[in-house]
């Protein structure tokens, strides 16, 4: 008789109960809580240098340019003024052609950007916005492209096919030099109409005087029209300056540093008008500040907390005020 030993018992596999999945779920939603502020602000800090390069890249320019030229561009080329010979002439007619070219066209040719330069008819129209049917019809396109070099990448403005700006010029500090329904003009800065400003007239020291300063952020929340948040809007990043009648004119991509950075929202709470707050603010969605590129060619994050009368005098190329120590 053939005798088989006993079948030996396996053990059963033991699989997760209810209460060690749910256990096992909320550690990982908990690490995920943990990481993913890391890892925006890591993006964030990447994004924020980035910026911080795109305008020492400018700065590179403007310094190339006045190499070339002995002045630093025209913040914007202008053939004629009001009486008041600081407001922009009546840009509603394209012949004669009263505006012409902004710094930012004029260093396209220092920023790897001479295929594009040679593309623009320098002695035509220029448009301000976007939206502007203003401008010879062969240069339009090319200043309605969308150009990163002049882009923050943290602003919810950058994307594909924006045609804006965040880098304006600075045109002065304090007071503006003329106000007309809400548009306001400087000319005490670096980068203004018609300016032809060289390092010798930067009497107070380039380490202590803006050239340009970012505005990546909506410029008046409440009034999007020209600033990008509507398709097919925007200060176009080759826009000149706007003049509207025998009044009224501003000058595109450039602003006074007159009210405190980042002002944006309190400013369109208070009523003010969109072309003044685009016109005298900067501002930036990175926490606290924004970028500004000194006349030497460094970029220094400028709190949006400092000393408003040291702000307003690091605008003003040579008032002979001290700023201490801003940094």
């Amino acid at each position: 008789m053939t005798m088989y030993a006993p079948l030996s018992k396996t053990p059963s596999s033991r699989g997760f109960t209810l209460i060690e999945l749910l256990v096992v779920i909320a550690i990982i939603a908990i690490l995920v809580a943990l990481l993913l502020p890391a890892v925006q602000q890591a993006r964030e800090a990447a994004r924020r240098t980035q910026c911080k390069n795109n305008l020492k890249q400018l700065g590179l320019a403007l310094h190339n340019y006045h190499d070339t030229h002995s002045v630093f561009p025209p913040g914007n080329v202008v053939r004629s003024f009001h009486a008041n010979n600081c407001m922009a002439g009546d840009r509603r007619t394209e012949t004669p052609a009263t505006h012409g070219a902004p710094w930012t066209v004029m260093i396209l040719p220092y920023i790897d950007e001479s295929a594009l330069y040679n593309l623009i008819n320098m002695g035509g129209a220029f448009i301000y916005s976007a939206s502007t049917n203003l401008t010879n019809p062969s240069t339009r396109p090319n200043l309605q492209r969308s150009m990163p070099k002049f882009q923050c990448p943290s602003s919810e403005l950058s994307r594909a096919g924006y045609p804006g700006n965040h880098y304006y010029g600075v045109s002065g500090g304090g007071a503006e030099q003329c106000e007309y329904g809400g548009y306001s003009n400087f000319n005490t800065g670096s980068l203004f109409l018609n300016s032809a400003i060289n390092l010798k007239h930067l009497s107070d020291g380039t380490t202590n005087v803006f050239l340009i300063g970012e505005q990546s952020i909506n410029s008046h929340p409440s009034n999007p029209d020209y600033t990008g948040i509507l398709a097919g809007t925007a200060i176009a990043w080759g826009g000149t300056a706007r003049g509207d009648n025998a009044n009224a004119g501003i000058g595109c991509n450039m602003a006074g540093a007159q009210r405190s950075i980042n002002s944006q929202v309190r400013q369109a709470v208070e009523g003010d008008h969109r072309w003044a707050v685009m016109t005298r603010t900067f501002g930036s969605v990175h926490i606290g500040g924004c970028h500004f590129l000194m006349a030497d060619g460094s970029v220094h994050f400028m709190n949006e907390n400092i000393n408003l009368n040291i702000y307003q005098t690091l605008g003003i190329r040579d008032d002979g005020l001290p700023v201490g120590s801003f940094h």
